[in-house]
Order: C-alpha cells, then sequence, then structure tokens
C-alpha cells in the first residue's frame, strides 16, 4: 500500500509518536519519488489534530500545482 501510494501522491507526511523509525521505513520504500515529511513527538503528549493540519495546510502550499 505504500508502495502505491509512492508512485501517486505528491508527497506524504508521517506523523507519529516516536523517534521516527516508520518515517525511515516509508523512505526506503519510496526510494526518493516523493517528499517525505516526518512529523515526530517524543515528549509524551499526543499530536494535536490542529497540529497535523497544519502540516497539510504547509505541505500542501509547497506542493501546489
Amino acid at each position: 500500500e505504500i508502495q502505491a501510494l509512492c508512485d501517486t501522491a505528491k508527497a506524504l507526511i508521517v506523523p507519529e509518536m516516536n523517534l521516527g523509525q516508520a518515517h525511515q521505513e516509508i523512505e526506503k520504500v519510496c526510494r526518493g519519488k516523493l517528499p517525505i515529511y516526518p512529523f515526530a513527538r517524543v515528549d509524551g503528549e499526543a499530536i494535536k489534530p490542529g497540529q497535523v493540519l497544519a502540516i497539510i495546510e504547509e505541505v500542501a502550499q509547497c506542493h501546489k500545482s
């Protein structure tokens, strides 16, 4: 499924509650086909919906066609 996203998406955002392990694995699968934006939080606090929305908006601005 990740490979299919790498072939069709303009960018991927990877929110995760750790030190970026998922982001690293996704980079291996996508092999540089698209930009990947990690969003890691390691302080034990949950990622808030507003934080996810903010990064989606930021990435969307960067990738307007």
